[in-house]
């Protein structure tokens, strides 16, 4: 396969390591006047873009739509999938409204759908080019995820096939919808959620609360409750659960995730409890305490922390109960 030799680049080359491809990708994050040379626009690293303005995010969702359109040209000619990569990204005029002519393409495909094409792809289509979460949200997920991913090799990989990707984006519109009120647009919130689970095999409910930069890797089985807020920069692996115990509980019931964690594959994280900023949560873990900063959680709710078990120990607790070193 080939990879782009540059950014904005429309000359392919089949030279280009994946280690030079991501150094291209994202300079070094002070390189002068957002540029890598000439008039060249660099992509901006995510730490920078959470904490840019709406207008700088715009200006770096053009950058990579700008490169995705040149990979996705070589595509158009394709009898297989160039009928679908006409219809969503090159007849786009930004990244939003790409995503949500792919999502659009997703949804009313699918088997059993409820929704009419032309209908799903105008409503999707208006919320991302309205919703300053979702053009955010495109734009920062995206680059969360070549930061994150070293399968990543170009631009369209990840944007037409990472289901994690537009599971996320199309949580984005239907919390949109949600919040805009009125029956016909929660129960519209409500079928999105549903068309998410069927063909992304992935829940998120329209009232939890995602962050900027969010990357679900394979994605499949994971399931975000209703009052669940997860931060910025986070990434989640498959068959995650941010669930409640199953106890009646008045208002809040599901988990608070800080920025910058990583949720292992198939971890569950139960209750109103708080995983703390850059914290781990391991492969399979159980989750029913608060986590801190910087923390590593495996097992059920064993903390890798020497001063944490220390302290514990001290107010006479069993070392092998929650808390062991490695």
């Amino acid at each position: 396969p080939t990879r782009m030799n540059r950014i904005g680049s429309s000359r392919p080359t089949s030279t280009l390591s994946k280690p030079a491809f991501r150094r291209l990708l994202l300079p070094p994050p002070h390189t002068t006047q957002h540029q890598v040379s000439g008039q060249i626009p660099r992509i901006l690293s995510l730490d920078e873009l959470i904490h840019a303005s709406d207008a700088t995010v715009e200006i770096q969702g053009q950058v990579l739509f700008n490169q995705i359109r040149e990979e996705a040209i070589e595509c158009a000619h394709s009898s297989v999938i160039g009928p679908w990569v006409n219809r969503t990204v090159l007849a786009a005029h930004d990244l939003p409204d790409a995503m949500a002519r792919i999502l659009a393409s997703h949804v009313a495909g699918a088997a059993g759908s409820m929704f009419v094409e032309g209908a799903a792809l105008e409503l999707l289509c208006s919320i991302s080019a309205e919703s300053r979460q979702v053009r955010r949200g495109v734009v920062t997920d995206l680059t969360k995820a070549i930061e994150a991913d070293f399968a990543v090799e170009s631009l369209l990989q990840p944007f037409l096939h990472f289901k994690g990707l537009h599971v996320v984006s199309l949580s984005r519109i239907s919390s949109k919808l949600w919040r805009m009120g009125g029956n016909a647009n929660k129960h519209t919130a409500l079928a999105l959620q549903s068309h998410g689970s069927m063909t992304y095999g992935v829940d998120i409910h329209p009232t939890a609360k995602l962050g900027e930069g969010i990357f679900v890797d394979h994605a499949t089985g994971l399931v975000i409750g209703s009052t669940a807020i997860v931060g910025n920069n986070v990434m989640i692996l498959h068959g995650v659960t941010l669930g409640a115990t199953g106890k009646r509980v008045e208002g809040k019931r599901h988990p608070t995730v800080g920025d910058g964690t990583v949720l292992g594959a198939l971890s569950t994280v139960l209750g109103d409890v708080s995983i703390g900023k850059d914290a781990v949560v391991g492969a399979q873990a159980v989750v029913t305490k608060n986590v801190e900063h910087g923390e590593t959680v495996v097992g059920i709710n064993k903390v890798l922390s020497a001063s944490r078990k220390s302290a514990e120990l001290a107010k006479g607790g069993d070392e092998g109960n929650w808390f062991y070193q490695i």
